[in-house]
């Protein structure tokens, strides 16, 4: 999957904490995103405030039907008619790993896994980089209190090893 010539981008079940901090990953790199969740909470409407457009009913009439790429969270049914839409139609459909995986493919990556303790860990680590200038991409498993967000990007980044 190619993710670097992408213009707009839509997510079903943009309001997950996985899923939001993707679509600001997107969001800040220029790309039209925009996104359906079951329910309208405090990150849906910091989304909607970011410039993403969020709606909340099963609808195919509120799509992005020039959506190239479509994300979606395997919490979303089967039986979700916007999701049966982009796949009967021959739309890129993709799970949120998969995203996650292709922009990750290519950069040098600090990736925390565990039982408890991954979001603070992953903050801190985070935090280090970003404050130090080595700068970094974070995607964080809850929201952020200093940052008040799960995500965030540094215009300096790591690319294998070497600073760019």
């Amino acid at each position: 999957m190619d993710i670097n010539n992408i213009k707009r981008i839509y997510f079903i079940g943009i309001g997950g904490i996985g899923m939001s901090a993707l679509a600001r990953y997107f969001n800040s790199k220029g790309i039209v995103v925009s996104g359906y969740d079951k329910t309208e909470t405090t990150l849906t409407d910091q989304l909607s405030k970011e410039g993403i457009n969020v709606h909340y009913e099963d609808n195919i009439e509120f799509i992005d039907k020039e959506a190239q790429l479509i994300v979606y969270t395997p919490a979303v049914p089967a039986e979700h008619k916007e999701l049966n839409y982009y796949q009967q139609n021959n739309y890129t459909v993709v799970k949120r790993s998969d995203v996650l995986g292709a922009i990750t493919k290519s950069s040098f990556n600090i990736c925390v896994a565990g039982t408890h303790g991954k979001t603070t860990t992953s903050t801190m680590i985070a935090h280090i980089l970003r404050n130090s200038g080595y700068g970094c991409n974070a995607f964080l498993g809850g929201i952020a209190v200093n940052y008040n967000s799960n995500f965030w990007s540094s215009e300096k980044k790591c690319l294998r090893g070497r600073s760019r």
